[in-house]
């Protein structure tokens, strides 16, 4: 996305409206978004014409559709990642991984319900000693297990499998 306009923002509606999956935004999205109609609205409380008041308008409701069919497709990505255990944030903004990771952590909480009781940690659970190389968010294991943020420099404890993935993605080193 180059442009702020409602040009632009009625493109990733359209490409949102019709892809079953998600369309990839920048983290910042509904940031610059917010920002940008409460400038138009600035502009046209100081410089009002019938034109502009009904672009706003049509901007402010494709800016709510498209965050409404986000917000379903997100849910249905929440739903299916939790029952094959992949997750991944990419390509969501950051208020949307919010959600994401909550509506993983609802899932995984509701499934655990019918899973019977707890297992205790096998013994070749291997813990691996790391120290974080970049700050992270909050993150959602492969078993639905969810763990930090992270700031950069600390030094975490974790499973083996998650340690190969942090140190993979140059976000953690072994101590």
């Amino acid at each position: 996305m180059d442009e702020i306009s409602f040009e632009e923002l009625r493109k990733v509606h359209l490409q949102e409206k019709h892809t079953p999956t998600l369309f990839q935004l920048n983290e910042d999205f509904y940031d610059i978004y917010l920002n940008y109609m409460e400038k138009f609205y600035s502009e046209l409380k100081g410089d009002f014409s019938i034109q502009s008041a009904k672009t706003f308008e049509n901007c402010k409701s494709v800016f709510l559709e498209l965050t409404r069919l986000r917000c379903q497709k997100i849910i249905l990505k929440a739903f299916k990642d939790s029952k094959v255990n992949a997750y991944s944030t990419e390509g969501l903004t950051r208020q949307e991984k919010i959600l994401y990771v909550s509506m993983i952590k609802t899932f995984t909480n509701y499934d655990s319900i019918y899973s019977g009781p707890k297992q205790a940690k096998p013994d070749n659970v291997v813990e691996v000693k790391l120290e974080i190389l970049t700050d992270l968010p909050e993150l959602v294991s492969p078993t639905g297990k969810t763990f930090g943020p992270f700031s950069k420099n600390s030094v975490i404890e974790v499973d083996e499998e998650i340690a190969k993935l942090l140190i993979e993605k140059n976000a953690a080193r072994v101590v």
